[in-house]
């Protein structure tokens, strides 16, 4: 999918950069470490776009910024699906709530598939 992404990204001669967020940022010492809360807060305020699956990463939405009127940030969920059986498979109702539900009034460009 990033690739993909990248290659869309490429073709329409978008300059943002494509950024995989995982929890985690490299320090000074080239070491893997947890991401700090404002670490986390300037990644997400940069973002134009959030693509990701459903779950607690998503959460992070909140910092992005929404005071551009004319172009709001965009944000694209993975949800479950109708057949999912797996350990959410309680939620399977088509009234799953989704960050956009916990977040209406926001000014996101919100989509989830």
């Amino acid at each position: 999918i990033m690739s993909l992404i990248q290659r869309i990204m490429d073709r329409h001669h978008r300059v943002e950069k494509l950024v995989e967020y995982d929890g985690t940022t490299v320090g000074k010492d080239g070491d893997k470490r947890p991401m700090s809360i404002l670490e986390q807060f300037q990644l997400f305020r940069s973002a134009s776009t959030v693509i990701g699956p459903h779950g607690t990463g998503m959460g992070n939405v909140i910092w992005m910024d929404m005071t551009l009127e004319n172009d709001p940030p965009k944000v694209v969920e993975f949800t479950l699906g109708p057949l999912n059986v797996g350990s959410f498979g309680h939620l399977r109702s088509p009234f799953t709530k989704t960050y956009a539900f916990k977040y209406w009034g926001l000014p996101f460009d919100y989509h989830h598939m």
